[in-house]
């Protein structure tokens, strides 16, 4: 891959036989968000989750952690997700994206790449925008957490729920039993689903605008040998477990 400097991060001019990947992988990780949110029982309770561990007892862990600890995976998943959601536009768009993890300076530099080079894309990544980004700035700035009342911190790291401990200069997320509720979980399992809708609905939209309907017909079979290449190394692997 070729490099160049754009601000402060370097342009990662992207390989497009990796295409298929970056359109699938945002998926997985919005898609185990969202289990992670549906497996907690949350209609089990009037109001928090507090001190329930049907999650850890059913999966036998040795520790029966309170359900609430699974904010920590469930966030970092969803932002992660939406970090290769962004990039991968990039890459659809215009074969490259920027080596950070900060989503708005991601989103930034897909918007400026469209508004100088393609006026189609431009409209297509500008309503994307402003259909998602009230949603996701909660997670940047840890606004969906309701204790946490202001932006100071941005997560420009995309690390909060990823560790521990997190430099001073990003939102820190401590002691989820006080905010973890069934309300809260309700929500980021709404925003999953509204994040994933417009993002795909924007994906197809970039793939329409680029290719011609020939090139399309080409690359979807291409895509389509991908996926029975892998459900075929999929039924091998089944198959050689049950012998």
């Amino acid at each position: 891959m070729t490099r160049q400097k754009f601000k402060k991060s370097k342009v990662i001019n992207s390989n497009e036989d990796e295409l298929y990947d970056w359109l699938v992988m945002p998926d997985t990780y919005l898609a185990t968000a969202l289990l992670i949110c549906r497996k907690i029982p949350v209609w089990l309770f009037p109001h928090d989750i507090v001190g329930r561990s049907s999650v850890f007892r059913e999966l036998h862990f040795k520790s029966h952690h309170s359900d609430y600890e699974l904010i920590h995976p469930i966030i970092f998943n969803f932002k992660h997700g939406i970090e290769l959601y962004i990039k991968g536009l990039g890459n659809l768009a215009y074969g490259e994206y920027i080596n950070n993890h900060d989503l708005k300076a991601l989103f930034n530099f897909i918007l400026k790449k469209a508004e100088n080079n393609d006026q189609k894309k431009y409209k297509i990544l500008k309503q994307l925008h402003q259909d998602t980004w009230h949603i996701i700035k909660k997670y940047y700035y840890g606004t969906y957490n309701p204790k946490i009342k202001n932006e100071n911190y941005p997560d420009k790291n995309n690390i909060a729920k990823k560790y521990p401990e997190v430099n001073d200069k990003t939102y820190k997320i401590q002691d989820a039993y006080k905010y973890v509720t069934k309300e809260l979980l309700n929500q980021i399992e709404k925003d999953i689903r509204i994040i994933e809708n417009k993002f795909s609905e924007a994906q197809r939209k970039i793939y329409s605008v680029k290719y011609s309907p020939e090139e399309r017909k080409i690359r979807d079979r291409n895509f389509l040998k991908k996926i029975e290449l892998s459900l075929e190394q999929d039924y091998k692997i089944k198959t050689q477990n049950k012998k």
